[in-house]
């Protein structure tokens, strides 16, 4: 095998994809940015940098808790760019926003909402240029 045939698509982990349809969301579309961007990982490491050392395992080890916390922003701040086919309590399309972004990645009660978000971004994240182009295809 070659390896050449199995590199990532570096501009679309930087800029976004669109991803269908992620595991128990049918209909669900999200434009992501890959797990692992440039911003991701600025942020990653200042938000982990700023958990207190008496909060983190072995003085060294993100918690659980501040782990999961962090995911969150992450996904929120610098993976999530936009939705389509996410609808308001009446039925009604809920247009993507920051705000709504923000309140369906922290609170628990939507907790399947930001494993769809993360399988996306790592989607993004793991495929090579012809997988993406073919998943925008279908």
């Amino acid at each position: 095998m070659k390896l050449s045939e199995r590199t990532i698509d570096i501009e679309k982990r930087e800029e976004g994809a669109w991803v269908k349809d992620p595991p128990d969301w049918p209909g669900l579309e999200l434009k992501v940015r890959g797990i692992g961007n440039r911003d991701w990982l600025r942020l990653q490491q200042k938000l982990e940098n700023a958990v207190p050392r008496k909060r983190k395992i072995d003085g060294v080890f993100l918690n659980p808790e501040d782990r999961i916390r962090i995911q969150r922003i992450l996904l929120r701040d610098t993976a999530l760019l936009d939705w389509r086919g996410i609808e308001d309590d009446d039925g009604n399309p809920e247009p993507f926003s920051k705000e709504a972004a923000d309140k369906y990645l922290t609170e628990l009660r939507y907790e399947p909402f930001v494993y769809a978000v993360m399988w996306a971004a790592n989607t993004v994240a793991d495929q090579t240029k012809d997988e993406i182009e073919d998943d925008a295809k279908n």
